[in-house]
Formats: C-alpha cells, structure tokens, sequence
C-alpha cells in the first residue's frame, strides 16, 4: 500500500471527510496500477489525507467517479508532489520514530 493511504479506520475516514470538507469529489483521484487508486486531500499542516478509491466507495455506498473529482494524478505525479513529506514520513518510520504524528500521517 501507498504510505499515505491508511486503512479505512473511523480516524481515517473522519480526517479524509474533514480534509475533503465532507466530500470526496474535493478530492484528488491518484491512478495506481500496482496498489490500487485512491483520493487524496491536504490536511491543515499540509500532509496527504488518503483513503483507497475501493474502500471509500464502499463505506459510502457511492460509485466514485475520477471526472467528478479537483483532478487526477498518476502515482509518479502524486509522488513528485509530495515527494520531501514522503521522504521524511518514510525514513522516519523506518527508523522506528513515530513522534507526535496523528492517524493521518501512516501511523498505525
């Protein structure tokens, strides 16, 4: 999985619909062939807000639809975007720091 996609937690779902303003269509669709689409919004400190395109449609009981989101990106688009928060967000798991980071940020 994606490390800024968490699993369909309450935290997860709560911090994306806060994030999307209650809307996933305020959304960014991210295309990834290997580990599945998902949406993506920007929390108040900038980090990526995500949730798997498949479990979103799911809780929702909504077929989403890439055309009725902001806009769309590839995971290499997506990647470039955030690529520093990415790098941080990933050297510091792997070195076991997990500081003060909310369920948003790829904690579990």
């Amino acid at each position: 999985m994606h490390p800024s996609v968490q699993a369909a937690s309450p935290q997860t779902v709560f911090s994306f619909m806060q994030a999307t303003q209650g809307s996933w269509r305020n959304s960014i669709y991210v295309t990834d062939n290997n580990d599945g689409d998902f949406l993506c919004s920007i929390s108040l400190d900038g980090a990526p807000v995500s949730m798997l395109v498949t479990e979103l449609a799911q809780i929702s009981n909504e077929s989403i639809e890439k055309e009725e989101c902001l806009c769309s990106l590839n995971k290499e688009g997506f990647d470039t975007l955030f690529h520093r928060w990415l790098l941080w967000n990933s050297t510091a798991t792997q070195k076991g720091c997990r500081a003060s980071k909310s369920p948003e940020y790829g904690t579990k």
